[in-house]
């Protein structure tokens, strides 16, 4: 037996062994922790699980064992990670032992309050952060930044005004961690000090506020070059704190506000000497101060770094584009094809950068010539259409798609004799075919001529493309052409035909065509003929249709499915119903899929019934057709809350961010304080959010903390007057929860109308931390 089987074999009598000790309550304990002393850490961490789960009346015993099992440092660390998880009332007994006289135990006892934020244990921890021994008093003062509150706090700020340097350091990082921003004016002193600065400058990144900015960005200026780096980080937690609780653009306003070319300058150099996740906040930090100046710079970045750091000089770059730069359009023009590609989708539409952009349909690279093609289409310029039109005969099937596409979007004087002269003169078929669709698709006097002749014709690929179009054509000689075509020896332009029919009307000649291709030879006719008849509804062919269902290709069994869903009556529903419960999975999935198309009212109870499926898939779709009907909000709410399959979860709360009524709008809110979904939930939120807005106003009204802090950041992610107009309105509601909230907000805004609201609450508010936040914001 190897080392890795002997390993899983072992390590399962271990655990079970440790399932039938947890069932035996008190009795199990003490083995459990005798146990710790396995080598396996599979083995350890279950038996850590076992121990938290313990009954209440036996925390008493790990309190003990943690006490007097002082020789195995195993058990000592398990019986930490326990105590500190433990749901059981176990921080008194803990409390007893921080009067130890030994200071090992007086460390762990401190560790497992600070994890279990016992804000009881406060006094006793700020008397022992000025323990003789450091490990105590460093374990405290860690302990006080986990538990956070105003005694937390202020002991954190003395110890950090104080002498003693192994002590600050850990203070200054309890202060960062806290999230209380009375620390902010006693950290940013810090940047003023080589000793500090890195330390501080990390504790204001965690601490995430928006006033820190300015000073951080002083220290980069006139400090040394080191700081860039740091404060550059620091800058960069803020904006992802600060993107958490409001509007995602608040830090990189305040950055362009403050900072000038000089730091500029420092950053780009600091790329030089900085490290992969350093050159990533620089990189970003580059990127909100742009400029024209800057384009060389991060050119640079794209060509000497990483993924991550080019893709944010391209964010840069894509701002700065509408500056037609020569330097930006020059390493467009002669720039390698890694480049061009990279740049290309963030020049369309730039008038400049059209000679650039020419250049680039001549690229080796396939990738690059389609690219171009994607942005001459969005630059909206029909001189290009001529260069266009010699793509057509490129060997890469994708650059002519692109090409062919774009020549469709821009159109001009010249388009239908380059399109008709390539599609009747050409030698190269790939030409001839790409200029039909586009004479086809520009609906040109001679298409139908075209198509009868590619029909006609030997090219069986041109022959598809000419059937494609015939029902777009207003010829009546379109109509006999196709049915012909329907009669084809080629099974594949049969095919073709009877899926084109489909585009047509439900006449006598198209209906007998359609019925008799049920019959077809070829599957793929009899597939197209299923789908052509459901799409006109054609209600006499039901039970030709119907009889498909036992076809011997799958997909025709599909496609019949699909078409009883479409065919209007109850014949066709009762069909549906019937084969929702077969025993057919794949036919159970159509018909539930046909049934939500239908949305049909006497259907509903056949996707509820489907909702219940052990089949994940079969649940999935009928999550997605439940949505079709009016009034599912709530069954979707219990589908995200209930479901045991992630996909079909994720696509309940999909379907809900996409329906902006106020029923969805209510069921995300409600998701909101479900910890499990609550960010899918503020991602729905943001969807649709002009519609939401009345909403959330009425949601904001009896919000508790958590909930207004989520419900004013959706309001905050966009600059809509009327979220404006909410978050104003929130910071006058009687919700004293809301109104801290909005104020916070508003710190973030912090443009003339927020300002005043600020000024007026400082003086006046009710509620004296919204008076606290209110003038910290316009101090």
């Amino acid at each position: 037996m190897t080392d890795a089987l002997l390993t899983a074999t072992e390590d399962s009598r271990a655990l079970a062994e440790i399932a039938s000790l947890r069932a035996q309550g008190d009795a199990g304990v003490a083995p459990l922790i005798a146990m710790l002393t396995d080598h396996s850490w599979v083995v350890r961490r279950a038996i850590v699980d076992a121990l938290t789960h313990c009954p209440a009346s036996s925390t008493a015993l790990l309190v003990n064992a943690l006490e007097l099992e002082r020789g195995s440092e195993p058990i000592i660390s398990g019986l930490v990670d326990a105590l500190a998880a433990s749901s059981a009332p176990v921080a008194p007994l803990v409390r007893e032992l921080l009067n130890d006289a030994r200071t090992a135990v007086v460390c762990d006892a401190i560790q497992i309050l600070g994890r279990r934020r016992d804000r009881d244990s406060t006094p006793r921890l700020v008397q022992l952060t000025g323990h003789e021994d450091d490990n105590v008093a460093l374990a405290a003062i860690e302990a006080l930044g986990r538990i956070r509150g105003n005694a937390a706090v202020e002991q954190l700020l003395d110890i950090a005004q104080g002498n003693n340097f192994f002590r600050i350091f850990p203070a200054i990082d309890a202060l960062g961690r806290c999230g209380d921003e009375s620390a902010l004016p006693i950290l940013a002193k810090f940047l003023d000090k080589p000793l500090y600065v890195t330390e501080a400058a990390r504790a204001l990144g965690r601490l995430g506020s928006i006033q820190a900015v300015p000073k951080l960005l002083s220290a980069m200026t006139h400090g040394p070059e080191a700081n860039v780096v740091v404060g550059a980080t620091a800058l960069v937690a803020i904006d992802e704190r600060v993107g958490e609780l409001g509007p995602t653009s608040a830090v990189r306003r305040s950055v362009r506000e403050h900072a000038g070319s000089a730091l500029r300058a420092r950053v780009a150099r600091a790329m030089g000497f900085a490290d992969g996740r350093e050159q990533v906040a620089l990189g970003r930090l580059l990127v909100w101060l742009a400029t024209s100046e800057s384009i060389s710079d991060l050119l640079k970045l794209i060509d000497d770094h990483e993924e991550d750091v080019a893709n944010l000089a391209l964010e840069g770059l894509a701002e700065l584009a509408a500056l037609d730069d020569p330097r930006l359009l020059a390493s467009l023009a002669n720039g390698t094809s890694e480049l061009r590609a990279r740049l290309l989708p963030r020049l369309g539409g730039v008038a400049a950068a059209l000679p650039a952009i020419l250049s680039c349909l001549h690229d080796p690279q396939p990738n690059v010539r389609a690219l171009a093609c994607h942005a001459l289409s969005r630059g909206g310029n029909t001189g290009v259409v001529a260069e266009l039109f010699g793509l057509l005969a490129d060997p890469d099937l994708g650059v002519v798609h692109a090409a062919v596409g774009a020549i469709q979007s821009l159109g001009s004087d010249e388009t239908e004799r380059l399109a008709l002269a390539a599609a009747t003169s050409s030698a190269n078929p790939a030409e001839r075919r790409a200029a039909l669709r586009i004479v086809t698709y520009l609906g040109y006097e001679r298409s139908f001529a075209l198509c009868e002749a590619a029909v006609a014709g030997e090219d069986e690929r041109l022959r598809d493309i000419a059937i494609s179009a015939l029902p777009t054509l207003d010829d009546t000689r379109a109509l006999p052409s196709l049915l012909g075509a329907a009669g084809h020896a080629s099974a594949r332009t049969r095919a073709a035909a009877v899926r084109a029919l489909g585009n047509t009307a439900a006449s006598a000649p198209v209906v007998d065509v359609l019925t008799a291709a049920l019959d077809d030879p070829d599957p793929w006719a009899r597939y197209y003929a299923c789908q052509s008849l459901g799409k006109l509804g054609v209600r006499a062919a039901l039970n030709k249709v119907e009889a498909r269902l036992s076809d011997s290709a799958g997909q025709v069994r599909m496609a019949a499915v699909e078409a009883l869903a479409r065919i209007p009556g109850a014949e066709a529903a009762s069909a549906l119903t019937r084969l929702a419960a077969t025993s057919d999975p794949e036919i159970v999935r159509a018909a539930i899929v046909g049934i939500g198309e239908r949305g049909d009212p006497s259907l509903r109870p056949i996707i509820a019934h489907a909702l219940t499926s052990p089949d994940a898939a079969i649940r999935l779709v009928a999550t997605s057709s439940l949505a079709r009907f009016p009034g599912a909000e709530p069954e979707l709410e219990q589908v995200v809350v209930a479901d045991a399959d992630p996909s079909v979860r994720r696509a309940a709360i999909e379907l809900l961010s996409n329906n902006p009524s106020e029923v969805a709008t209510d069921a995300l809110v409600s998701l909101l304080g479900n910890e499990a979904h609550s960010d899918a939930a503020l991602a729905g939120l943001c969807q649709h959010l002009e519609a939401r807005v009345p909403a959330l106003s009425a949601a904001l009204r009896g919000a508790n903390d958590a909930q207004a802090r989520k419900l004013l950041h959706v309001l905050s992610r966009s600059d809509l007057a009327s979220t404006r107009r909410a978050i104003d309105e929130a910071f006058q509601l009687p919700n004293v929860a809301v109104r801290r909230a909005a104020a916070k907000i508003l710190s973030l805004l912090l443009d003339d109308s927020a300002k005043s609201a600020l000024a007026r609450a400082a003086s006046s508010d009710a509620d004296p931390e919204v008076r606290r936040i209110s003038a910290t914001a316009i101090a």
